[in-house]
C-alpha cells in the first residue's frame, strides 16, 4: 500500500478524501492479485470505523470542482484506475516475483511454539 499511495500523483489527492484513495487501492490492489472483493465489501466495512461519512463513498471529486461528484466506483473507473493502472500491476508483479523468490530459511531455534 504505501508503495502505491507514493505514487499517487498530486492531482488524484487534490479536493479528494484520503480514504477514497485506500478504499480505491485496496480494491485496485485486490482486483490484479485476482482476490475476491467488492467495493461493497469495502464500503460496508468503511462504514464500520468510528468516523465515517456516507458523503466519502458517495460524493467524490471528479476531475474539477465544477463536475457534479460522483460514487467512489465511478471515481474509480474513470480517474483512479486509468492513473493508476502501471502502478497495481507492477505491485503484482513484485509480488509475483517474491513468491517465486527462495522461501526463507526455517528457524533452527530449538524454541517452538
Amino acid at each position: 500500500m504505501k508503495c502505491i499511495i507514493n505514487t499517487l500523483s498530486s492531482t488524484l489527492f487534490l479536493g479528494r478524501h484520503l480514504d477514497q484513495l485506500i478504499m480505491c487501492t485496496i480494491y485496485g490492489v485486490c482486483k490484479v492479485n485476482r482476490k475476491q472483493l467488492t467495493f461493497r465489501h469495502i464500503i460496508e466495512q468503511y462504514k464500520r470505523q468510528a468516523r465515517a461519512s456516507p458523503k466519502v463513498f458517495r460524493e467524490v471529486r471528479m476531475r474539477t470542482a465544477e463536475e457534479t461528484p460522483q460514487d467512489i466506483i465511478t471515481f474509480y473507473n474513470t480517474i483512479y484506475m486509468p492513473a493508476m493502472r502501471g502502478q497495481l500491476y507492477a505491485v503484482y508483479q513484485s509480488a509475483g516475483a517474491l513468491a517465486d523468490a527462495d522461501p526463507l530459511p526455517t528457524s533452527t531455534s530449538p524454541f517452538r511454539g
